[in-house]
């Protein structure tokens, strides 16, 4: 064996030392029981918690008697059955055995106070403060976590980084606008430019109010306008205040549509106020509440023109046999000599 085999050699030995140094679980560290994490904590002692990624992404969620809101967006009502089950999971999460305790480790884990996957932050009833990491998910689907304030990260399967996240539509009924298309009568888009009505015909297919001679109907795109209320999602509340950067005084688009069920007529309006980076500030008279919706979801209603509406007209079919007949009062061609 050669001296550069020995030195190759004991070098590989160092880096395995290292791993085991690093990873090996801690059998006798003080979190080396089936401990529960948060000694004498219930479920239904967390009062509020904060779900953030390390990209600065959150959200934070508060607890109302029996009811759970998002306090930042006028006590918009969120997901009580979901929040439940998280504060639940909180308060009985095990320890279990120790996978690591170095600084090195936790942040190669996701489980760093600078470098994570998810961190939950949460509040007691009596005022106690906790924090939670999550972070990469091991063999069988256990997720590394550390509590804030201590060393030992552990292994567990009770909750992952992909239980909790910091979008606030998942935790709330992101749907804001629903319109019964099928009972729909009316449609109104007004934009700056244009003030549209459509109404339906006896065949049920869309026809623009005020059509000049030899003008139609594209069906498909008022339909497609009406797709997208069917379901309106927003990306987050903002509460029960109108604000001037909403610019829904001088909206962009109103949208109006009347259904018919039996005799009682209802009238929907979705009132589609200022662009921002992202999307659109929206405002129904169905809710109390202010939202916003992204630009990708609105971007045919706002800005589709009356010409959009309109079937393109259908080209003469060409003779056959031979090239297509000239337009009329064009002159006739003059046969080559």
């Amino acid at each position: 064996m050669t001296r550069l085999h020995q030195i190759l050699i004991g070098v590989l030995v160092a880096q395995l030392v290292l791993v085991g140094v690093v990873f090996w679980p801690r059998g006798g560290s003080a979190g080396a029981s089936n401990a529960v994490l948060f000694q004498g904590l219930k479920g239904s002692d967390i009062t509020s918690l904060t779900v953030s990624e390390k990209a600065g992404n959150s959200s934070k969620l508060a607890r109302q008697g029996d009811k759970w809101v998002v306090p930042d967006a006028g006590d918009y009502p969120a997901d009580a059955t979901k929040l439940n089950s998280l504060a639940d999971k909180l308060a009985a999460l095990k320890g279990g055995q120790s996978v690591g305790r170095t600084t090195t480790t936790q942040s190669q884990l996701q489980v760093a106070d600078d470098n994570f996957a998810k961190r939950i932050d949460f509040q007691a009833a009596n005022g106690s403060k906790y924090t939670l990491f999550l972070g990469t998910v091991s063999g069988g689907s256990a997720t590394h976590v550390r509590v804030g304030g201590q060393q030992d990260v552990y292994l567990t399967r009770d909750v992952s980084a992909y239980d909790v996240n910091s979008d606030v539509t998942t935790w709330i009924d992101a749907v804001y606008f629903s319109v019964p298309v099928d009972q729909a009568m009316t449609v109104t888009v007004k934009t700056a430019g244009d003030n549209l009505t459509f109404t339906k015909d006896a065949q049920g297919a869309w026809v623009m109010q005020g059509l000049a001679a030899g003008e139609q109907t594209n069906d498909a795109n008022v339909t497609s306008i009406l797709s997208v209320v069917t379901s309106l999602r927003m990306d987050k509340p903002l509460g029960k205040q109108d604000q001037a950067a909403y610019g829904l005084a001088q909206p962009t688009a109103v949208l109006t549509v009347l259904t018919k069920n039996g005799t009682q007529e209802t009238a929907h309006i979705l009132t589609i106020g200022a662009k921002d980076a992202t999307g659109y500030f929206v405002k129904s008279p169905d809710s109390e509440y202010y939202v916003h919706v992204a630009e990708f979801i609105l971007k045919d209603l706002v800005g589709r023109k009356r010409s959009d509406y309109l079937a393109q007209p259908t080209p003469a079919p060409t003779p056959a046999g031979g090239p297509a007949a000239p337009p009329a009062g064009a002159p006739a061609a003059t046969p080559t000599p």
